[in-house]
C-alpha cells in the first residue's frame, strides 16, 4: 500500500489522490459445435492509466496536441514510457505510452486546476507481442520526488475576447474542456500500434463578472443565417507572477445567457469553442 507518482516524457507528476492502471487485453471466443468456447486468445493489448495530477514539471506537456494535424500519429516512432513509482514497493513501467484523455483546466482562485487525465499504453515500437514486457514490466519503488507548492496555481484570472469582451472576471472560475477523438491503428497479428488524432476542439464555460446586458446580444455579431459566427481569441490571464496565460484560439461564442432573481448577477454563463483554421495551427497555447 502507500501513494506513488507518475514519471513520463521528462516529467514528474504528482497525483490528487490514486494512480489506477488497467491491464485490458482483448480476446476472442474460439467456438466448436460440440464445446461451444474451448478457447479464448489474445487479439489486442492495451494498458490505460488515469489519474488527477496536483502537481507536474511542465504544463505544456499534458496538452501536446494543440497544432497536432488531422490523422498524425500520437504516439510516434520513439517511445514514451510512463513511469508508476510508489514510495515503497514495486510500481510499473509502461513501455510506449500516451495521452488518450486530456484533463480539464479549471482556473480559479480556489479550486484544484487540473481534472482526471488518461495515458494508454501499446505495444513498443520494433517488439514482439509473445512478452509482456513489450507491454508492461515492474519497476522499483523508492522515494517521493520533493513537492514544489509554487506549482499549484491557484490565483486571480481574468479573460478577454477580443474587442467584444474587455477584460472581465469569473463568477467561479474558467473551466476549459477538450474533445478528443482517436482512432485506432492495427496490424494483424500485432494488436493497435498507433492511435490517430480524428478530431479536436477546447471549450470554456465561463459566468463572466463585469459584461453587461448589451453584451450578452453583441457577441453573437450581426450575422444572418448561414453566415459565419464571429471568431476571436479567448485570452485567460493569471493575475500575478506564476501563473499561466491560456488562450484558446479563434473561439466562437457558442452561447450566453442572461438572468435576473433576489440573488443572482445579471450574466449567466457563456461558452466559447475553437475552430481550426489552418493546417499547423495551435488550437491553444499555454504560456
Amino acid at each position: 500500500m502507500g501513494p506513488g507518482l507518475v514519471i513520463w516524457d521528462g516529467a514528474t507528476i504528482h497525483v490528487e489522490d490514486e494512480i489506477k492502471m488497467k491491464i485490458a487485453p482483448k480476446l476472442f471466443d474460439v467456438v466448436t459445435a460440440g464445446f461451444g468456447v474451448v478457447d479464448r486468445r489474445r487479439e489486442d493489448m492495451q494498458i490505460e492509466v488515469s489519474f488527477t495530477p496536483k502537481m507536474w514539471d511542465s504544463l505544456t506537456k499534458l496538452f501536446p496536441y494543440a497544432a497536432t494535424a488531422i490523422g498524425a500519429s500520437i504516439y510516434g516512432a520513439t517511445d514514451k514510457p510512463l513511469v508508476i513509482k510508489p514510495l515503497s514497493g514495486s510500481g510499473w513501467t509502461i513501455s510506449n505510452a500516451a495521452i488518450t484523455k486530456l484533463p480539464n483546466i479549471l482556473l480559479s482562485g480556489t479550486k484544484a486546476m487540473l481534472g482526471e487525465m488518461t495515458l494508454t499504453g501499446l505495444l513498443a515500437n520494433s517488439a514482439g507481442t509473445g512478452t509482456m514486457s513489450s507491454y508492461i514490466a515492474t519497476a522499483a519503488g523508492g522515494e517521493l520526488a520533493g513537492f514544489d507548492l509554487t506549482k499549484i496555481l491557484n490565483g486571480l484570472y481574468t479573460g478577454a475576447w477580443g474587442a467584444g469582451l474587455t477584460t472581465f472576471h469569473s463568477e467561479s472560475g474558467f473551466e476549459i474542456s477538450f474533445d478528443l477523438s482517436l482512432e485506432d491503428v492495427k496490424v494483424d497479428g500485432l494488436g493497435t500500434v498507433d492511435k490517430m488524432l480524428t478530431a479536436l476542439a477546447a471549450t470554456c464555460k465561463v459566468t463572466p463578472v463585469g459584461p453587461s446586458a448589451g453584451d450578452v446580444i453583441s457577441i453573437h455579431g450581426e450575422k444572418a443565417i448561414g453566415e459565419g459566427a464571429p471568431k476571436n481569441d479567448l485570452v485567460i490571464t493569471g493575475g500575478r507572477a506564476g501563473l499561466p496565460v491560456v488562450t484558446l484560439k479563434n473561439c466562437t461564442a457558442q452561447m450566453s445567457s442572461g438572468r435576473t432573481g433576489q440573488k443572482v448577477k445579471r450574466i449567466g454563463e457563456m461558452e466559447f469553442k475553437t475552430v481550426r483554421t489552418a493546417l499547423g495551427t495551435a488550437l491553444w497555447t499555454i504560456a
